[in-house]
């Protein structure tokens, strides 16, 4: 979906700040992705999917 690509490529690009900030990263995150998105998705869809992703990048 459009939004699992934008959260995808906002953690992408933010692998650094994930793998020192950890789970702290998500309200960064988050403010990114939504911007990314212009406001065209739910935030507990997208907080849901990027949960998901920082800890795919925390588990490598």
């Amino acid at each position: 979906s459009e939004v699992e690509r934008a959260v995808q490529a906002v953690v992408a690009a933010k692998a650094d700040l994930v793998r020192s900030k950890g789970d702290r990263s998500m309200g960064p995150l988050m403010g990114l992705v939504m911007k990314e998105l212009r406001g065209k998705a739910d935030g507990g869809v997208v907080s849901a999917i990027l949960k998901k992703e920082i800890q795919n990048i925390l588990d490598q």
